[in-house]
C-alpha cells in the first residue's frame, strides 16, 4: 500500500506551446492512453511481453488553484512483486509550465487524496510568480 513519487517540470517559452498541448491532453481518452503508455514504458524494460489490454481509467484530480489537470491510473504486473500496482500519471498545466506526476501505488483508491494533494501543491507552485515556482 505504498506510495512512490516523482515529478519534472518543463518550462516552454511560449504559453501558446502549453496551450495547444492542453488541447490535445483534453480529449477524452487522454488519461487511459497516458497511463498505458507509461506503463508499456515501464515493463518494456523488464523483458517481457507488454500486455495488449490493460485495466485503466481516467482521473482528474480536483484542484483548488487554477490551472489544467488530467491523468489517468493503470493496474500492472511487475515481475518481482507478488501483487499488482498501479500507475498514476498526472498532466499539470498553467502559463508557460508543464509538470508530469508519476506515482506507483498499491491501492489507488487509498493513495488518491494523498495524489490529489500532491497535484494541488505542484499546480500551486506553477502559478507562483518567485523564484520558488516549479
Amino acid at each position: 500500500d505504498g506510495i512512490e513519487v516523482a515529478s519534472t517540470t518543463q518550462y516552454y517559452q511560449t504559453t501558446t506551446m502549453v496551450n495547444k498541448d492542453r488541447a490535445e491532453m483534453s480529449k477524452a481518452n487522454f488519461g487511459t492512453c497516458f497511463a498505458e503508455s507509461s506503463a508499456a514504458l515501464i515493463l518494456s524494460g523488464y523483458s517481457q511481453p507488454v500486455p495488449t489490454k490493460f485495466t485503466s481509467s481516467n482521473w482528474q484530480p480536483v484542484t483548488f488553484t487554477k490551472g489544467f489537470s488530467r491523468g489517468g491510473v493503470v493496474t500492472l504486473s511487475v515481475p518481482m512483486l507478488d501483487q499488482p500496482v498501479q500507475l498514476v500519471m498526472v498532466m499539470i498545466t498553467h502559463g508557460h509550465y508543464e509538470v508530469t506526476l508519476s506515482a506507483i501505488v498499491g491501492s489507488f483508491s487509498k493513495a488518491k487524496s494523498t495524489l490529489a494533494n500532491i497535484a494541488n501543491t505542484l499546480l500551486a507552485r506553477e502559478t507562483n510568480s518567485t523564484a520558488e515556482a516549479a
